[in-house]
C-alpha cells in the first residue's frame, strides 16, 4: 500500500515538472497514468476487502460447523447416558438413597439413645465405686439422694395373696340395736 502512494507521489512530481518544462501534454498523460493507478490501486482494495470479508465469512462458518459439530456430539452422549440410565432408574435410585438415608438416621438415633443410657449406669457406677451418694430420677421427676450402700428393703411376699371377702357395713343405728334371733 505505502508503495502505490509513493508511485502516486512521483507521478505527480512528474507532472509538476512536465509542466515547468512546459509539456503539457506529457503532464497529461503522466496524470491520466496515476488515475488509472489509484482506481486499480482502489479495485486491488475492493477486492482485498472481499476477500478479507470472505476469510472471515468462512472462519465465521468453520467456527459454527465446530458449534454444531459440538451441539451434536453433547446430544449423542446424552441421548447414549439416558439410554443407559432411563427416569425410572434415577427415580429407583433416589428412593433408594432416602431409604438409606433414613435407615442411617434410624441407627443413629439408637446408638445416641443407647450412649444416653451407658452414660447414666456409667455415672452411678462410678459414684457407688467412690462411695458417694447415687442421684436418680423418680416418676415424678423430683432427686433424692440414695446411699451408695447396701439397703434392707422387706422381702416379697411368696405366696398368693388372697382377697378379703367386704362384710356389708352397718350403719350406726344397726349397729346399737341387738340382732333378733329367729326361734
Amino acid at each position: 500500500m505505502m508503495q502505490l502512494v509513493k508511485d502516486s507521489e512521483t507521478l505527480q512530481e512528474q507532472a509538476k515538472q512536465l509542466i515547468r518544462l512546459e509539456q503539457k501534454n506529457r503532464a497529461l498523460l503522466v496524470l491520466k497514468l496515476r488515475r488509472f493507478k489509484d482506481a486499480e490501486a482502489d479495485k486491488v482494495d475492493a477486492e482485498l476487502m472481499t476477500v478479507l470479508e470472505m476469510i472471515e465469512n468462512v472462519e465465521w462458518e468453520h467456527a459454527n460447523m465446530e458449534v454444531l459439530k459440538a451441539l451434536k456430539a453433547g446430544t449423542a452422549s446424552l441421548n447414549k447416558l439416558h439410554e443407559e440410565m432411563s427416569l425410572d432408574d434415577v427415580a429407583d435410585l433416589l428412593d433408594e438413597t432416602n431409604e438409606a438415608i433414613a435407615m442411617e438416621n434410624q441407627i443413629n438415633e439408637m446408638l445416641a439413645g443407647q450412649f444416653d443410657a451407658n452414660d447414666e449406669e456409667l455415672q452411678r457406677e462410678l459414684a457407688e465405686l467412690m462411695g458417694e451418694p447415687v442421684e436418680t430420677v423418680t416418676s415424678v421427676g423430683t432427686k433424692t439422694e440414695v446411699p451408695a450402700q447396701n439397703i434392707d428393703l422387706p422381702s416379697v411376699p411368696t405366696s398368693a395373696i388372697v382377697p378379703k371377702t367386704a362384710e356389708p357395713t352397718k350403719t350406726k343405728k344397726q349397729q346399737k340395736q341387738p340382732e333378733l334371733v329367729a326361734s
